[in-house]
């Protein structure tokens, strides 16, 4: 039991540090930027495919969350890439590079990932975030997200 004991302070170090490495590996010390940062929300409706956010030079975007509704059936993709709407190497954030293999959003649906308290997605640095989709319905909702070095 003594040993067991003694171990305890040696497993939640070890806890910790694995939690840092995590954090690190998002690009943040000490926790998810998404958690602790002040979040920028934008609105947006759209009709095609289209950039919602420009990329900053030196920073990359921490997507914390995002709420697409569709009017009629559509597929949609959330990609960061360069260029008009990310067709310089683009990157998929949510779905796939090519849109027809995104996730289906029915009639009248929408799709909600994140809460706005955890990092759902993160681009590249510098990199433009735009919304695609295969057909013409209208898709409107909201991207909270972060930008951070």
């Amino acid at each position: 039991m003594k040993r067991l004991i003694a171990l305890s302070p040696i497993l939640a170090a070890m806890a910790l540090l694995s939690a840092l490495q995590v954090s690190r590996a998002q690009g943040v010390v000490g926790g998810d930027v998404c958690n602790f940062t002040t979040k920028t929300s934008l609105a947006f409706s759209q009709a095609a495919s289209a950039q919602l956010l420009t990329g900053v030079a030196g920073r990359r975007t921490f997507i914390c969350g995002i709420l697409i509704h569709a009017t009629a059936a559509e597929v949609v993709s959330l990609v960061s890439g360069t260029g008009v709407v990310c067709a310089g190497t683009p990157a998929a954030l949510i779905g796939s590079t090519t849109v027809a293999q995104g996730p289906s959003l029915a009639d009248k649906s929408s799709l909600n990932l994140g809460s706005g308290n955890g990092t759902v997605a993160i681009a590249a640095t510098a990199t433009n975030i735009c919304l695609l989709q295969a057909a013409t319905s209208r898709l409107s909702g909201v991207l909270t997200y972060v930008r951070s070095p």
